[in-house]
Order: structure tokens, then C-alpha cells, then sequence
């Protein structure tokens, strides 16, 4: 049984918009100690997708359930490790005065291939996650084993040109979206080397990324002010885990969102 507080008080200036747009700081690095927890072996023969839970009901037995999946730890490790992960989840909610969280949990193995290994970066902002969300709302981001979340400094001059590259990128490949979405002859290997080649070009402008040496950070989702990040380059193992809190009525919403699109 772990008995200990794991996260910082959160800085209310990495939503501060006039503090944002001052200091290009809209996250907060920190490290969370694992070094009690026992060494994370991975299931090479099992790499599940993510694990996306739309609120808190039997969070902690699918959490583990899925570890148990994902790793080959013996039964008292991923005991050890979901308890771990679950007091993580409830010292935030309680942090952030929530009542509901989206959840992702993920066990990543090496990638080879770059149209899957994000080495050139997905650089990307959070967009609000239901209808019901009216202002930035604080993320927590925390690799247990791995490399950690790439992070890129705020500038309304990133923003401009990120959000003209990306209208632009949109407009160019909007035949492609429409049959990514439908699901109808959409070729998902052309449509990748043609983001590849986007994702490059808006690299070359948000090239400035934070030098992190911490493995979690909080940061901000909706809005223009909220925090750009990426995927690390997946070439090595990696467990993961994302925690936004928000009300019951976001993951209602967000539920009935994914029922609607056959996702579970």
C-alpha cells in the first residue's frame, strides 16, 4: 500500500492570459517519484491502444486490468503500480475541485517506421473537450517509464502561423478528411506521408521546444492560450498516462460523443 502525496500545488499562472502572453509559459514541470515502484516490463507480444476512460466509475479495476495486459509484472507489481496511478488520478481531482476526468492511460513499444513514430512532431493545441467547457482547464501529463511529452513555448506569433498552416493544411486535404471521417476509400499510408510532410513544414516554425528533464508536467487545454505539445519520438518504451479533469457534464456529453462515433 503507497501512502504519500505525489503531485504540487498547481501555479494558477499557466492560465493567466496576460502571465501567458508575457512569459510564454502556460505549464508547470515537475517529477513525480516512481523509484518505489518496481521496474515496468513490457508485453512486446500486446500492444494494446490506449486505455480511455470518460469518467471515474471503476477506474482503478480498469486500470489494472489493463496493465495486466499491457505488462508482464507479476500480480503484486501491477497491484502496485494501479495504486500508484489511482492515488496520482484522486490527489488532482481533489487539486482541481472536479468531480469527473477523462482518463488515458497508454504502453507504447518502439516504433521503426516514421509515419507512426512521431520523430517529426505532432505539434498541437487542446481543443475543448464538450460544449460545456468555457475556459482553460488544467491537464495533467505524466510518463511513469519513458520519454516524456514534448512541450513548445507560447507566442501569439506561433499561434497566428500555427492556426494559418493548419487552415491551410485543412483546406488542401479536405477531400481526405471527409473520407477519413466516413470511413469510405480513404488511404490511411498516403494520408500519413502527406501529414508528415505538413507536420515538417509547421516544425520549422514551433522549433523552440522546452528541454524537458521532468517526467510530468500540468498544462492547459481550450483555447488559443492553451499549452502546444507533442508526442515524444516513440523509440522506446513507454507508459504513459493524461489526466483532465472536468464535471459529469463534459463526460456525459463526451460519452454520448464517442457511443455516436463507434468509439469505445
Amino acid at each position: 500500500m503507497i501512502n504519500m502525496k505525489f503531485l504540487p500545488k498547481i501555479n494558477t499562472n499557466i492560465r493567466n492570459k496576460d502571465r501567458i502572453k508575457k512569459t510564454g509559459i502556460n505549464y508547470q514541470e515537475f517529477d513525480i517519484n516512481y523509484k518505489k515502484l518496481p521496474n515496468i516490463k513490457f508485453n512486446k507480444k500486446n500492444d494494446l491502444p490506449p486505455l480511455e476512460l470518460c469518467g471515474l466509475g471503476s477506474y482503478k479495476k480498469k486500470i489494472k486490468k489493463y496493465l495486466s495486459s499491457t505488462l508482464i509484472n507479476p500480480e503484486n507489481e501491477i497491484n502496485l503500480i494501479t495504486e500508484c496511478l489511482s492515488l496520482i488520478i484522486k490527489e488532482f481531482m481533489n487539486k482541481t475541485n472536479k468531480n469527473s476526468a477523462l482518463i488515458h492511460l497508454r504502453t507504447q513499444l518502439p516504433i521503426k517506421n516514421e509515419l507512426y513514430n512521431y520523430k517529426i512532431p505532432r505539434w498541437h493545441q487542446d481543443g475543448r473537450y464538450s460544449p460545456f467547457m468555457k475556459k482553460l482547464q488544467y491537464k495533467l501529463t505524466t510518463n511513469i517509464f519513458g520519454k516524456p511529452t514534448r512541450i513548445h513555448p507560447w507566442k501569439k506569433k506561433y499561434i497566428e502561423l500555427f492556426k494559418k498552416y493548419k487552415l491551410k493544411i485543412y483546406k488542401k486535404n479536405k477531400d481526405k478528411l471527409n473520407q477519413f471521417k466516413n470511413k469510405k476509400n480513404f488511404n490511411e499510408l498516403s494520408w500519413r506521408k502527406e501529414m508528415i510532410k505538413e507536420r515538417k513544414k509547421i516544425h520549422s516554425i514551433l522549433n523552440k521546444q522546452v528541454n524537458r528533464t521532468t517526467n510530468s508536467a500540468y498544462s492547459t487545454v481550450y483555447g488559443e492560450h492553451s499549452t502546444i505539445h507533442s508526442e515524444p519520438h516513440i523509440n522506446g518504451n513507454r507508459l504513459f498516462m493524461a489526466v483532465l479533469p472536468c464535471s459529469k457534464e463534459d463526460m456525459e456529453w463526451k460519452r454520448t460523443y464517442r457511443r455516436k462515433n463507434n468509439k469505445n
